[in-house]
């Protein structure tokens, strides 16, 4: 069902005018009036008869109408004006019109109806000629009695077009209608074809089926080669295509099947056989079909030819000799003939996270498996508990048809996720158990098999080394895995279907489905290679990794991209290193794992469990210090991706092995990130358990300023500045410059949470004459950091220092990644709110942020930047600014709860302010007092949310105010957010 959709019963009408384009050519400034005059004879006798113009393009028009009665009565009475009118004066002799009357239902979405019903009323007028009218047989068993004046003739079952049944049709005309016969219709019954009946329907692929539409019906194009891996659909789609191409091609659409031919030789043979062309003694076949489609349009479908690729020459003979054959071939291999073009099937589209049930069939691998199960079950549906199920199983079986069909014909028998559980290559559940599949179609690992022996020896020893691959792969890493001259091997590959390519970062990458990555891999331990194929794989990536660990100065950013695209390539090799005991291998990998830059929290939420798998897998590993490691990159992962929980839970064992390993900075990483997921999952004792921890490992003042911000961040803000102070005071003049900008950026956080701007100042100017004098050329160092003092500079009377700072912020940021800007600039903002800079916050964000649509911003500060931004904006006087951006708050997939802490506090103050420059001021004193009641711990943000309150008590009345804050008592965020909705009209 079509998302936002519901139904519609009713009738369906179709109309155009016969020959219209032709009378566009003869008659271009006059024909438009004739147009115009058409249209409102149509429109007012739809009106009439309480009918709905559906759409109108061109001279072509749905309409829609509640009973076929009425829709009968419009088309007659149509009929009857358009046959009154002297069309001469607009220059044509006659202008006849066509019209298809149907009955069914159809999806209602907006103003528009859509579904197979719809396309079958459009392939009904479209058999018609001009005047003449055509009503399916559902349309007429709907219509009541008619009267005695009403002549409908029965015109039998007709094969339509695009169709997959027959269509019973009749033509209804009036008694004293001076026309009452018309020319043979316009349907598949009077061409010549020997195309395969459908015997299941056709799914999706709509967007494919118009392409080769549009190319078949191109003179220009006179080969067309579908190609795609064994099971994609080639043969189906090239049937569809045929069909729907029926009416083009007057002398015939033939289909040739090669499946079960072994000589070149015979294929002219089948030809010949297929367009009835008797054999001539001591005649070549190929002269014959030269000379009996000389003067023939048709269409010749060839299926299957790779596995007679000696035939194409003849082909290529055939196409230079008879102009009027054009040729539809599939074939798992491109054939290089000259005019050639190449249409590479796709897998049907797989779902894509997060899985939502009820729109799940919107993907046309889901449409099919659905389909074909229903087949087999009638009562077979998507359901809630079936959803995650079924998706899975398109999503592995990436969307190949073939896959799907045998997978669904056993819902007969087993659930979705009993079928999940049974996938492979060669599972039981991708066999077929129908009477009349031929051999290579009958399993999945047949139909790869089938392309699989057609290779050369060199192509099919380069297939199985390229399963070692995850994720895709480039030419320097096929080399290294495969040899050299391995490029000769993936094109070849990627002419025949098993591998396909992509651009990416201006390289090209190739890939290979799961499905066919499994059936290669089996195949690669099967001849002993294994071993030698992953050892070179992870060779390859070991000194990957560390290139992009330390890449030189100048391709920094290229070298992280790179790794983030070989993500998955570089934790298959960290199995292959734990699985092989390769001790150098693993510390490499695992720093360009951590990597900021190359897993970001959506990869990681993506990976968490693989990280976890491979360091469980580690149980048995000799080298202590690397499955530290891993438990501290597994710890690692889980915090990145915001699984808090799990990451603490974790901790306990991935210290043990530090600790046993005696790596001291191992210890303190895998402490300090304890300790940090322990804050984001709001667990004080183990924040407390984690730092205590941490503390003896914190050798230098770089550890101690985490520290330090830690202990802040739980709230013992005295405690903090103590120790920061003291830090300060203990600064030896040989610390690093990294360590001497941490100890001042940790006083000036520190200070700056306690509302103590002037302290936070001069701790600020330190730190960012220290980003100044060492940091100069680091945009990561000078975007991140400085921000942070504008509050305090902006607060303690340094108004012009903040201003400087944001402006060369800005400027670093001006080429960079989109996503980056729209991080940094949605901090500024909120920088700039804290410090009254609210002038600022709104420019910055008119130019920095607003350009950005809502998806384009990183999933992290979405709610957070759209909250800034509002806030800005509602100070600044642009209330209906500050209510559409707050609208991105408001609609965020986000939990509103105290847990969420600091957040929650900073938005809820956000919709307050909103709420006030909207005119809705008892509330947003409201929201304001929850937004402070939920900062007490945060003395500087709970200083903003007085602020707020102090303004709004000099603008509403004392006793008004003061029941306003009495109403936040109890009221959760949740109740805010539902309260700022209604407010807002959202």
């Amino acid at each position: 069902m079509p998302q936002g959709a519901d139904r519609f019963y009713g009738a369906l009408v179709f109309t155009d005018i016969e020959e219209s384009s032709s009378m566009w050519e003869a008659y271009p400034t006059t024909f438009v009036e004739a147009l115009d005059l058409h249209n409102r004879i149509l429109t007012e006798a739809c009106e009439r008869h309480d009918g709905r113009v559906v759409s109108e393009e061109g001279d072509a028009f749905f309409l829609a109408f509640a009973s076929t009665d009425s829709a009968l009565m419009f088309a007659i009475e149509a009929q009857t004006e358009l046959s009154g009118v002297d069309w001469s004066r607009y220059g044509p002799r006659d202008l006849l019109v066509r019209m298809g009357l149907h009955f069914g239902s159809a999806w209602r979405r907006g103003e528009d109806l859509l579904g197979g019903e719809v396309n079958r009323a459009s392939r009904i007028c479209g058999a018609g000629h001009g005047g003449q009218i055509l009503a399916s047989g559902d349309f007429m068993a709907e219509c009541r009695e008619l009267d005695r004046d009403t002549v409908v003739v029965d015109l039998g079952r007709c094969r339509l077009r695009g169709l997959a049944s027959p269509e019973h049709l009749y033509q209804v005309t009036r008694a004293d209608w001076e026309r009452q016969e018309w020319p043979a219709l316009r349907t598949l019954d009077h061409v010549p074809t020997n195309l395969p009946a459908r015997v299941t329907s056709f799914v999706g692929r709509e967007a494919e089926l118009a392409d080769l539409e549009r190319l078949l019906t191109d003179d220009s194009t006179r080969l067309i080669t579908l190609t795609g891996p064994g099971g994609s659909g080639k043969s189906r789609l090239a049937q569809e295509a045929a069909g729907r191409a029926l009416d083009h091609f007057t002398d015939g659409v033939h289909w040739i099947e090669l499946a079960d031919l072994s000589d070149p030789a015979s294929v002219m043979a089948a030809m010949t056989q297929a367009l009835k062309i008797e054999p001539a003694a001591g005649r070549d076949a190929i002269d014959q079909i030269v000379e009996f489609t000389r003067e023939r349009h048709v269409l010749l479908v060839l299926d299957n030819l790779e596995h007679v690729m000696g035939a194409a020459e003849s082909l290529a003979l055939l196409l230079r000799s008879a102009f009027g054959v054009r040729a539809l071939v599939t074939s798992r291999e491109i054939l290089h003939l000259p005019g050639e073009h190449v249409y590479d099937i796709r897998p049907l589209s797989i779902p894509e996270p997060p899985i939502n049930w009820e729109t799940l069939s919107q993907y046309e691998s889901v449409q099919l498996f659905t389909q074909r199960a229903r087949e087999v079950r009638s009562d077979f549906g998507i359901t809630r508990d079936n959803a995650a199920a079924v998706a899975e199983i398109c999503t592995r079986l990436d969307g190949i048809p073939l896959a799907l069909e045998l997978a669904a014909a056993w819902v007969r028998m087993y659930a979705p996720d009993q079928i999940l559980e049974q996938l492979g290559p060669q599972a039981r559940v991708l066999t077929s158990r129908v009477r009349g599949v031929a051999e290579r179609q009958r399993t999945l690992y047949n139909a790869i098999d089938w392309s699989y022996n057609l290779l050369e020896d060199g192509d099919r020893r380069a297939f199985r080394f390229l399963s070692v691959f995850h994720g895709g792969f480039f030419l320097d890493a096929a080399e290294a895995v495969c040899g050299p001259g391995t490029l000769i091997n993936v094109e070849g590959l990627h002419d025949c279907s098993l591998l396909y390519s992509r651009e990416v970062l201006g390289r090209r990458r190739f890939y290979m489905l799961g499905t066919l990555r499994d059936f290669a891999a089996e195949k690669l331990v099967a001849s002993d290679e294994a071993t030698a194929a992953t050892a070179a794989h992870l060779d390859f990536y070991v000194q990957f990794a560390r290139e992009a660990a330390d890449p030189p100065p100048e391709h920094t950013e290229d070298r992280k991209s790179l790794a983030a695209i070989e993500l998955h390539n570089l934790l298959h090799a960290l199995e292959t290193a734990i699985v092989g005991q390769r001790r150098e291998a693993v510390a490499p990998l695992c720093e360009a794992l951590r990597d900021e830059d190359i897993v970001d929290p959506g990869r990681a939420a993506e990976i968490r469990h693989q990280v976890l798998r491979i360091w469980k897998m580690a149980s048995n590993y000799e080298d202590t210090e690397g499955a530290a490691r891993l438990g501290h990159l597994a710890v690692h992962m889980h915090w990145k991706a915001w699984d808090n929980i799990t990451a603490v839970d974790l901790a306990d064992e991935a210290m043990e092995l530090a600790v046993a390993a005696g790596d001291r900075e191992l210890c303190w990483d895998v402490a300090v990130t304890a300790a940090a997921a322990a804050a984001g999952g709001r667990r004080e004792d183990a924040i407390r358990k984690w730092l205590n921890i941490a503390s003896p490992y914190a050798r230098d003042a770089e550890a101690h300023s985490l520290l330090i911000m830690f202990v802040a961040g739980l709230g013992h803000h005295a405690e903090a500045a103590d120790a920061a102070e003291e830090l300060l005071q203990s600064l030896s003049p040989d610390e690093t410059p990294e360590g001497q900008h941490l100890a001042y950026h940790a006083a000036a956080v520190v200070r700056m949470r306690m509302a103590h701007f002037e302290e936070a100042a001069r701790a600020g100017e330190m730190a960012l004459q220290i980003i100044r004098r060492h940091f100069a050329s680091d945009r990561e160092m000078n975007t991140a950091a400085p921000p942070v003092y504008v509050p305090a500079f902006a607060r303690s009377g340094r108004r012009e220092l903040a201003e400087t700072v944001i402006e060369d912020v800005l400027s670093r940021l001006r080429d960079a990644p989109p996503a980056l800007v729209a991080e940094k600039t949605a901090g500024i903002v909120a920088f700039c709110n804290l410090g009254e800079m609210w002038d600022t916050g709104a420019q910055v964000s008119d130019e920095f942020l607003t350009p950005f649509p809502p998806d384009a911003l990183p999933d992290t500060p979405v709610p957070d930047a759209a909250g800034g931004v509002a806030e800005s904006y509602a100070r600044v006087g642009r209330p209906d600014d500050a209510r559409a951006v707050i609208r991105l708050l408001l609609e965020a997939d986000r939990q509103w709860d105290e847990e969420m802490g600091y957040f929650t506090g900073q938005n809820v103050k956000s919709m307050a302010e909103v709420l006030r420059a909207t005119g809705q001021r008892a509330l947003a004193v409201t929201v304001a007092e929850l937004a402070r009641r939920l900062q007490e711990s945060q003395p500087a943000l709970q200083l903003t949310c007085r602020e707020l309150l102090d303004l709004m008590a000099t603008e509403i009345p004392e006793d008004e105010y003061a029941e306003a804050v009495a109403a936040a008592e109890g009221m959760k965020p949740s109740d805010a957010v539902a309260l700022t909705r209604e407010a807002l009209g959202l």
